[in-house]
């Protein structure tokens, strides 16, 4: 399942390190046939047929003083789907990333994660797309660590279950990497009871 946080007014392609436990040299461009599809974000179910799996997007649009109930149709989507007694994966996508603070219209909040994450049954996964801070790059590592660590305390789970993928950000049709960089975290529940809500 997709939640894309609509408008997203840019398509942008992607050049993804996979980190297998310590930092990995190779880079995989992305498949042709995602490319083909991502332009729309209805086109995503066919991206999922010729791959064979089912992909679901969140097509009602994102508005940032109705967030909540932007959430609560997500929660309903899962509910609806968990009862197909298959695993899932939800895809998050807001413009930035999250955050543990009060959340703008391009985060997704600490409160959301939570709702999201209690909705899951073990074995479904959370993945989170993150923009990276502007910070120095020698800095970068311990700067993701920390998101990383912050995503661990909000879905009450261990540090080292929080899986991390890092991708450098390609300007479409120009060759050129700009300095901007990303990275997807992610977890899966293993556990049926919800997280402790009294973090806030």
């Amino acid at each position: 399942m997709q939640v894309a946080f609509l408008p997203r007014n840019r398509v942008e392609d992607w050049v993804i390190h996979l980190r297998r436990g310590e930092r990995s040299n190779s880079e995989q461009p992305m498949l042709e046939t995602v490319w083909k599809h991502f332009s729309s974000l209805n086109n995503i179910k066919c991206l999922g047929e010729s791959l064979r799996i089912r992909i679901i997007p969140i097509l009602e649009a994102f508005e940032h003083k109705h967030r909540q109930d932007y959430i609560g149709v997500v929660e309903a989507k899962i509910r609806e789907m968990s009862q197909k007694k298959q695993s899932m994966l939800v895809f998050l996508d807001p413009d930035t990333g999250f955050i543990t603070g009060s959340p703008k219209k391009v985060h997704v909040g600490k409160k959301e994660l939570v709702r999201i994450w209690c909705c899951l049954s073990p074995n479904d996964w959370l993945v989170i797309y993150q923009h990276f801070a502007r910070v120095k790059k020698s800095n970068r590592e311990s700067w993701l660590r920390s998101k990383s660590e912050a995503l661990a305390k909000i879905l009450d789970i261990e540090s080292g279950d929080v899986h991390v993928v890092t991708g450098e950000k390609v300007t479409k049709g120009s060759g050129k990497r700009s300095a901007e960089h990303l990275a997807l975290l992610a977890a899966v529940k293993v556990r049926p009871h919800t997280p402790d809500r009294r973090q806030g």
